[in-house]
């Protein structure tokens, strides 16, 4: 009822706390699943990217971080998972898509 959730409102302290977390959010453009296998690019990884930017990067991140503290959050979005023509789109494959899925 309208009273019962006005009055759990009120008092949400009693039932939550606030906790902290480490999030990790970026975009990663795989082109199409263009690079996947390319020479050029089969040295690098997601987990690279996710868990050692920090070390590959160090003046381009947040420098206030502590790193030594695992992350809680990934929140990746992945960008042109599919070949951006008229035909795929129209068509959706999920080929490339599915081969992320596996890396």
């Amino acid at each position: 009822s309208e009273r019962i959730l006005l009055s759990m409102t009120r008092q949400y302290k009693k039932y939550s706390r606030t906790e902290t977390y480490r999030v990790c959010v970026g975009t990663y453009n795989v082109n199409g699943g263009k690079h996947y296998r390319r020479i050029a690019y089969k040295h690098q990884s997601l987990a690279d990217w996710l868990l050692d930017a920090h070390k590959s990067h160090p003046n381009v991140l947040v420098d206030h971080v502590d790193y030594d503290r695992p992350v809680d959050i990934f929140a990746v979005g992945f960008e042109e998972i599919v070949d951006l023509n008229a035909s795929n789109i129209m068509s959706a494959s999920t080929t490339n898509a599915r081969e992320w899925q596996k890396e």
